[in-house]
């Protein structure tokens, strides 16, 4: 089941004398990805016709920022840190801002071939904010 709001509630870990593991997404997914960012950069600023994608942020730190297509309310921003999580539905204008260089696994419903991904992306002509 899909989430109901942006900032994810993760499960509680398994933990033992080995470590822990930390459950993430528990459903069916099309494409996992590891995104590395340098600090000071944009990504983003775009929305998807029909994926989603989840973003958990493994070491670093990152502003992200949504709201729905074609809306003119100003968008949320979060703060997102090591261990969260945020959701990101279809139909939704979003960017992202990593202050400091930043480790990102991203879980959407589609394949990332880069192919595939253009196909249902759609790139914003202004970007959705131009201030971190």
């Amino acid at each position: 089941m899909l989430p109901k709001s942006t900032r994810v509630k993760l499960p509680p870990c398994f933990i033992n004398e080995a470590g822990y593991i930390q459950n993430i997404v528990e459903h069916e997914a099309g494409g996992v990805a590891v995104i590395r960012s340098k600090a000071g950069v944009w990504r983003s600023n775009h929305w998807h016709r029909t994926d989603w994608h989840y973003l958990y942020v493994l070491d670093g730190r990152m502003y992200y920022w949504e709201r729905p297509v074609g809306s003119d309310e100003p968008p949320r921003r979060q703060e997102v840190g090591p261990g969260e999580m945020v959701f990101t539905g279809p139909m939704t204008e979003h960017a992202t801002y990593f202050p400091v260089a930043t480790l990102v696994v991203s879980v959407s419903k589609l394949s990332r071939r880069h192919e595939d991904h253009e196909q249902d992306v759609v790139r914003l002509e202004q970007p959705l904010v131009t201030e971190p």
